[in-house]
């Protein structure tokens, strides 16, 4: 059995994209995350922000990660993502990062969706 903390279509900005110019200015992209651990149960008998993940701060460190530096790929940053959470977060079993941007006229939006667990991280 596990639990499940969502973030839905969190709003980053970074320089991504293959074409130099593309990375030239900032674009706006949307991040959803899915935090996999074992139980929320602690959290919802004690009402305490303390016994489970904060993903107001979950958000600020994917900004971080976002802004650190340029990448080519939506897959770089996604890796990049799920690294970062799952070395903070010991609790976390998996991750999932879905990264969206809006490269192309002709769709909504373009993106990835990685899940990484606990298990598949190196060390950083």
């Amino acid at each position: 059995m596990s639990d499940l903390i969502r973030i839905h279509r969190f709003e980053a900005w970074t320089y991504l994209g293959v074409p130099d110019e593309e990375r030239v200015r900032r674009q706006r992209i949307l991040i959803s995350i899915d935090l996999t651990v074992k139980s929320l149960k602690s959290a919802a008998l004690t009402d305490e922000v303390a016994t489970t993940i904060d993903y107001a701060n979950v958000c600020s460190q994917v900004q971080e990660v976002a802004a650190e530096r340029p990448r080519k790929l939506a897959e770089t940053l996604a890796e990049d993502i799920a690294g970062r959470l799952l070395r903070e977060y010991s609790e976390l079993r998996k991750v999932e990062v879905e990264i969206e941007k809006f490269a192309i006229p002709e769709a909504a939006s373009v993106g990835v969706l990685i899940e990484r667990k606990r298990s598949e991280i190196r060390p950083g």
